[in-house]
């Protein structure tokens, strides 16, 4: 009777362990990971745009890339310390600064001071709400 429960409980034990290995180890899909390429956009994103056939984002800096790119963001000129971007439709392209100025451009290389009365805290991208 001993050898019995002794065997029953050795198959039972058996049976959970080879039952337990199916699922990969942890440390196996660990090792699998993709590493992280360096973040090109550093610090925070405080907008996004699209605006043509390029992908705006505004974070201090402005940065672009092409909207079809998985990668591929690059550092753009504009004026000042840009906390906003935004767009309206595929004419102009908006920047908004942190001393509250505003910018446009139509190719977004050439800026242009907007002049507007009052102080400007937010910018809104027309696309936001578009039904197309």
């Amino acid at each position: 009777m001993k050898n019995k429960n002794t065997i029953r409980a050795i198959l039972s034990l058996s049976f959970l362990l080879f039952a337990s290995c199916k699922i990969e180890p942890i440390f196996y899909a660990i090792e699998k990971e993709v590493p992280l390429e360096k973040a090109v956009i550093k610090g925070n994103l405080y907008a996004m745009t699209e605006f043509g056939t390029k992908l705006y984002a505004a974070s201090g800096k402005l940065y672009e890339k092409n909207i079809n790119e998985e990668r591929g963001w690059k550092a753009v000129s504009a004026p000042g310390f840009i906390i906003r971007v935004a767009s309206d439709k595929d004419d102009n392209l908006y920047v908004l600064t942190e001393d509250k100025k505003l910018y446009t451009s139509k190719d977004a290389k050439n800026w242009t001071a907007v002049s507007i009365p009052g102080s400007i805290t937010e910018l809104f991208d027309n696309k936001a709400s578009d039904a197309n």
